[in-house]
């Protein structure tokens, strides 16, 4: 209703991007709609945390500007200390880094700003399925599966975990469901 609206844009992008990374859309056709959406977003308001969290995935996942896309989240960041979308997007980037330390210290912020949020949760036990420390993904995955019995990859990562604890049948139960 107000395209002067930069959060709007930023939701926007935000949309696009889970739209690649579902499967909804191609991410040939998604991920560049969510760049000018987080663009115009940055461009009606600088100071859009959500308009750079969106431009710092773009760029690690699909530009592959790994230091780009971290510059990014760290803007965000700087911008809105209290966007758990920011704080959970950089935590993964540091997962993918193996920088586990610094990836927990991120996802417990977000957790510390919203500790039912499902994406975040979930985050956590990929996290320490990362760090091969599966009895604590195995906890972490059924947690989020108690407060959403469907949300999405959380089935997949606590099939992942059954696999590498060699329980087949319960792997492949979780596996089906995704």
């Amino acid at each position: 209703m107000d395209a002067e609206y930069a959060p709007a844009h930023a939701g926007i992008a935000a949309n696009y991007m889970a739209m690649g990374i579902l499967g909804r859309s191609p991410r040939s056709e998604s991920i560049p709609k969510a760049r000018e959406a987080a663009l115009k977003a940055i461009s009606l308001d600088s100071n859009s945390a959500g308009g750079y969290s969106a431009l710092g995935y773009i760029q690690l996942y699909y530009d592959w500007d790994w230091d780009g896309g971290e510059q990014e989240f760290l803007e965000a960041i700087s911008l809105d200390p209290t966007n758990i979308t920011a704080h959970h997007l950089y935590a993964y980037f540091l997962v993918l880094l193996a920088r586990y330390e610094e990836a927990l210290t991120e996802i417990n912020k977000a957790l510390d700003l919203d500790p039912l949020n499902l994406i975040t949760n979930r985050t956590l036990g990929d996290f320490y399925y990362h760090r091969r420390e599966y009895d604590k993904a195995e906890k972490q995955l059924i947690q989020t599966l108690e407060m959403d019995s469907i949300f999405n990859f959380t089935h997949a990562y606590l099939g992942l975990v059954y696999l590498q604890k060699s329980l087949c049948e319960e792997a492949l139960e979780e596996l089906q469901k995704v």
